[in-house]
């Protein structure tokens, strides 16, 4: 048995059985049919304290560190197939923005070549005007001028569909606080009674209108 050659296999094995399962070093040589001397050189060099386990957990520390980095490169190339890099920087920024649900943002800055701070500008840049809602705002600008202010939301809503731009009530409202315009209904002429009766006057004349001397009737007209 001295001269006899065992696979590495088989004495990881053997060293197993001692130190995951617990049986002791003589019942193990006993039922592999080895001396205990070579089980306790060999749980020596396979062991948890062995030279031998510690670099196999180096070498699964480096498996590791290379699944990472070629994921790392696989998802660049991933991105690359894409999106192509000859484009515009806002463009550039646009991509990001459609892939970022799918890599990170920090991963794909460093594909394009753009820092994340510009990115991040661009993502939080203020939005540009809409054309069609500056019409609008600019028709309802106008027909609040035409009706002298006195054109609500419901009337400027009518006049402009009726031009040929389709706005609602609610719009119409929404584009009239944006530019401070208000509705300025003229209030509807109201007579009041006075806080006294007027006193009737009673009538000298009775329509005789044919006198003898001067001044004795005088006459005017009240329009």
């Amino acid at each position: 048995m001295s001269g006899k050659r065992y696979p590495e296999e088989f004495k990881t094995e053997a060293v197993k059985q001692v130190v995951d399962r617990g049986y002791s070093v003589a019942s193990v040589a006993t039922r592999l049919d080895i001396t205990t001397h070579s089980l306790y050189a060999w749980i020596k060099k396979y062991g948890p304290d062995s030279s031998t386990n510690k670099e196999q957990s180096d070498a699964q520390a480096e498996i590791r560190r290379l699944q990472k980095e070629l994921k790392r490169v696989t998802d660049e190339r991933d991105i690359l197939k894409k999106a192509a890099l000859d484009v515009r920087l806002p463009e550039q920024f646009s991509i990001i923005g459609k892939l970022r649900a799918h890599y990170p943002v920090v991963t794909l800055c460093h594909v394009f070549g753009v820092h994340r701070s510009s990115y991040r500008y661009w993502k939080n840049r203020p939005e540009k005007p809409d054309g069609r809602r500056a019409v609008l705002r600019s028709q309802v600008l106008e027909l609040h001028g035409i009706s002298h202010g006195s054109a609500g939301a419901r009337s400027i809503a009518t006049m402009a569909t009726r031009r040929g731009y389709q706005m609602g009530r609610w719009l119409a409202g929404r584009l009239m606080k944006e530019l401070g315009l208000v509705s300025c209904q003229q209030l509807t002429h109201r007579y009041k009674r006075g806080g006294h009766e007027h006193v009737a006057i009673p009538n000298y004349l009775e329509r005789q209108f044919a006198v003898t001397e001067p001044n004795q009737v005088w006459c005017g007209d009240v329009t």
